[in-house]
């Protein structure tokens, strides 16, 4: 017998993972050198949704849209 399980997906919509996880988020999206400073802060949000993708997949979460 095995001592793996397979872990149910978690579900929920962009706007519920991004309120949850907003900081790990940004983090995954500097790391992949997304992130840019511009003369109005330091987030552009043109990959919010890209880094957003990564982070559901890394962390077994399906995202209903």
């Amino acid at each position: 017998m095995s001592n793996t399980w397979l872990e149910i997906p978690r579900k929920m919509t962009r706007r519920e993972l991004f309120d949850n996880y907003e900081d790990a988020i940004c983090e995954l999206c500097k790391r992949n050198g997304h992130h840019r400073s511009t003369p109005y802060g330091e987030c552009e949000g043109a990959w919010c949704e890209e880094s957003q993708d990564c982070f559901a997949i890394e962390n077994n979460i399906e995202l209903i849209d």
